[in-house]
């Protein structure tokens, strides 16, 4: 956008006329707080398509550009620790309507679509809307005025490792989600694993799986990468401090970005093997988007996880142990700060 069009925009109609005009768009996605424009908007520009979470039309082939009407001016509140346990997430109003908008948004578009994001009432740090915007997987996100930006949808990571056998993939496929969590059920079964309570985390999180090609894409481990962001939590906040009701607290999040990460280690041949690699695609995960900090953690009694996370990566034993709700066990708490980490993941990566 440039001369007139890059003044500030806060006319829903007025930026409506400047993309079906000058860009050619024929989608709009509308968030709950706008969809009431819509049938003004059909009666205005009768070709265009309106998206909503209300209305979601097929569409054949993902979008190559997309105009996105969004209320994203309430995403600022970040909370260094919580007295709220993983029971009252699921009988509370825990704020995701806009993480469900910009999902339906990220499935309309394809790789490396170009999508425009105009939030009428503006947002009071552009900074947390970058890791919003990163956490729905979009990247190359640029500021045009106080009110509309720009991103592009991120091709998800997949590719074939160990001579072909084996796929390691990052999925956003709920029915893939879906299989990640029934096979951390039966693994974790001993531990009461519930899939409602770790479904509260599914549309923050960032998903990994290693599947083997040759036994009907048998999943034999996966990975969760969980962002920590405005009006979330991470799931270890959530838990508290073995044999007392202390929930951790994390240091200076609105300056910092924080992650956890959840990657059961399964203890056998192929187990190490694919556990070596999703590893390795997290912590460059991280790298790339510049986490400051990864909470992970393994079962306390379990020496060969906690080694792989301390001695090879560099993490830090915290000495705290956690009890996460309902889940059975005692977890160890480490974290891994980037100036630790960072340099011996680039050896590991090289």
């Amino acid at each position: 956008m440039s001369g007139k069009a890059r003044k500030q925009r806060n006319n829903i109609f007025e930026v409506i006329e400047y993309f079906l005009r000058d860009r050619k768009i024929e989608f709009i996605f509308l968030s709950r707080n706008f969809i009431n424009f819509s049938g003004q908007i059909q009666k205005i520009y009768p070709w265009v398509r309106i998206i909503s979470l209300v209305h979601i039309p097929y569409i054949k082939k993902g979008l190559k550009e997309l105009l996105c009407i969004i209320d994203l001016s309430r995403i600022f509140r970040y909370l260094s620790t919580t007295h709220l346990t993983f029971e009252d997430l699921l009988n509370i109003d825990y704020p995701k309507e806009y993480l469900k908008e910009l999902d339906v948004v990220r499935r309309y578009v394809r790789d490396d679509a170009t999508v425009y994001f105009f939030t009428p009432f503006g947002y009071r740090n552009f900074k947390n809307i970058e890791k919003i915007m990163l956490c729905a997987k979009f990247t190359d996100i640029e500021l045009i005025d106080e009110n509309l930006f720009k991103a592009h949808k991120r091709k998800l990571v997949k590719y074939k490792f160990e001579e072909g056998k084996f796929t390691i993939e990052e999925t956003t496929s709920l029915k893939k989600i879906g299989k990640i969590q029934e096979f951390a059920k039966k693994i974790l079964n001993d531990f009461n694993f519930d899939i409602r309570i770790d479904s509260l985390f599914n549309l923050y999180s960032d998903f990994f799986l290693v599947y083997n090609n040759y036994k009907e894409e048998e999943i034999i481990s996966f990975a969760r990468y969980t962002w920590y962001i405005p009006n979330h939590f991470l799931p270890c906040m959530l838990a508290v401090e073995e044999n007392t009701s202390r929930h951790i607290k994390v240091e200076s999040p609105a300056r910092f970005h924080y992650a956890e990460l959840f990657a059961p280690y399964i203890n056998n041949v192929w187990g190490y093997v694919a556990y070596r690699e999703i590893t390795k695609v997290l912590l460059e995960h991280c790298r790339r988007i510049n986490t400051y900090a990864i909470f992970t953690t393994c079962n306390a009694n379990d020496r060969s996880a906690k080694h792989f996370f301390t001695e090879i990566f560099g993490f830090r034993d915290t000495g705290i142990v956690l009890k996460y709700g309902t889940f059975g066990g005692r977890w160890s708490l480490l974290v891994g700060e980037k100036d630790k980490i960072y340099p011996r993941i680039k050896r590991f990566l090289e």
